[in-house]
């Protein structure tokens, strides 16, 4: 059986998580960025950043966070030590 965290608010919002909403529109449009994300990140964690934005950008603008968010702890350490990060430079 595979372990699982859950995240209450208060750890979703400590996660920072509206940073890759807000910095999504760069990746898109401009040149420069897209180079640099494309270079930093592979073809299957692009896919996977592009699964979360999804799920991030309806909470941030949509629906509010669910009372717990449940992922793998390989998935909360890649968000917490390159992705979020890598947002946060932009």
């Amino acid at each position: 059986m595979k372990a699982m965290v859950a995240l209450d608010r208060d750890d979703m919002n400590q996660l920072q998580y509206p940073v890759v909403v807000e910095m999504w529109k760069h990746i898109e449009q401009s040149g420069s960025k897209r180079r640099k994300f494309l270079d930093t990140f592979t073809e299957s964690e692009r896919a996977k950043i592009k699964f979360w934005y999804e799920k991030f950008w309806s909470w941030h603008l949509r629906s509010g966070l669910p009372e717990s968010v449940v992922m793998s702890p390989a998935t909360l350490l890649w968000l917490q030590t390159k992705v979020i990060p890598f947002f946060g430079q932009l």
